[in-house]
């Protein structure tokens, strides 16, 4: 009877800790869920394709409501009446903007208009579509030929006497090496600007950029604007790859928007040989990829404060245990535990109780049980 009270108890202990702890995960669930549940962001993602990896990433995330302007919606005057850009946050560039200029400068004037966040990833767009961006971008596609002509008349046309014929060349040298949209195609690895202005953001503490995979196509970028900061960079050239920014803070526009450039774009385009490919597909399949793209467009919307951007392993979609799954394991391991420990100790005193009782026998065994005959010992005479 004890064994049996005592393999009770133990059960009874058990599912007690199992209701306990699952209502204490619960109501930190549900009081994660009360506090972020208002933390909506809405997106509009211009793309030359309806399903881009943009959209697979902000699609996990519940919070972010999106819609996609791909190329085939892409007809005169369609971005003027497209319903979802007067409620949008953030504006994602995948490569793509509308084919007419003056679409395009509609787009910007809507931007600037209700200060949308601008995430711009680098690609094959259509130049003077992109020229009309690039006041509002971050970084330096080319040269900056102004500040580069400054430099040369000071230094050397007048004190070392060179022609203008000599540095008209050696201008023209560098000019042609270093066209504007230039699409990059080496092996590269990432480094992030650990110790930079944005050291203390989610992007460098959350994110392990050293293990990010090496990457291939890009916009040729020169340099980040002043006021604006690198947050990724090529190593051993300084390339910056990813740039963040204010458009107040490196531009005259007085307007409050954040903008984050991105030159290892996920673009399709075609092959030499007709082919289609993708650039850079190893990045989207970057585990933490879902995660950046999460922090990037609530960084980029004004709604939204930045202190309340989750940690990698608080964002419910990153692929690892969170809170609640790590709660409710160590809580089934303590209960197998307890489990365990309670058979243990059950089975021991049953075991113990049976060594304790003596032997007897039956009366008919007594009976049935021939009498042994003594043994006759050899006598030696």
């Amino acid at each position: 009877m004890k064994s049996k009270s005592a393999l009770k108890a133990g059960l009874t202990i058990s599912l007690i800790m199992l209701f306990i702890v699952s209502g204490i995960v619960d109501t930190r669930a549900a009081g994660l869920t009360n506090h972020t549940a208002d933390m909506t962001v809405n997106v509009v993602i211009l793309s030359k394709r309806t399903e881009n990896p943009q959209k697979v990433s902000l699609g996990l995330d519940s919070r972010v409501n999106y819609s996609v302007f791909d190329q085939s919606m892409d007809t005169p005057g369609a971005i003027k009446t497209y319903e979802p850009l007067n409620y949008a946050d953030v504006v994602i560039l995948d490569s793509y903007l509308p084919h007419l200029v003056n679409d395009t400068h509609y787009l910007l004037t809507k931007i600037l208009e209700k200060e949308m966040g601008v995430i711009l990833f680098g690609g094959h767009y259509d130049h003077e579509a992109l020229n009309v961006f690039e006041e509002i971008m971050p970084a330096y596609f080319t040269i900056n030929r102004k500040a580069q002509n400054d430099l040369i008349d000071n230094v050397f046309t007048g004190p070392i006497g060179l022609n203008d014929t000599a540095m008209d060349y050696f201008q023209d040298s560098v000019y042609n090496t270093t066209k504007e949209f230039t699409i990059l195609d080496n092996q590269i690895q990432v480094q992030a600007i650990e110790e930079g202005a944005l050291k203390d953001t989610q992007f460098i503490q959350s994110i392990a950029w050293q293990s990010c995979p090496l990457l291939k196509q890009r916009f040729s970028t020169f340099a980040n604007k002043k006021g604006a900061n690198t947050l990724v960079e090529v190593p051993d050239t300084k390339e910056p790859l990813i740039v963040v920014g204010n458009v107040k803070d490196f531009t005259t526009i007085n307007k409050n928007i954040q903008v984050i450039y991105i030159s290892t774009g996920l673009d399709v385009y075609k092959t030499e040989d007709g082919q289609d490919a993708e650039m850079n597909t190893a990045f989207k399949l970057w585990p933490y990829f879902n995660y950046f793209m999460y922090l990037s467009v609530f960084y980029c919307s004004n709604s939204f404060d930045n202190a309340n951007l989750e940690t990698y392993a608080q964002w419910p979609y990153s692929p690892i245990p969170h809170e609640r799954e790590a709660t409710i394991w160590m809580t089934f391991v303590a209960v197998l535990w307890v489990f365990n420990f309670a058979l243990f100790f059950s089975l021991s005193r049953k075991k113990k109780a049976d060594t304790n009782v003596p032997e007897t026998r039956s009366d008919s065994e007594a009976e049935t049980k021939p009498e042994e005959e003594p043994r006759e010992e050899n006598v030696q005479e």
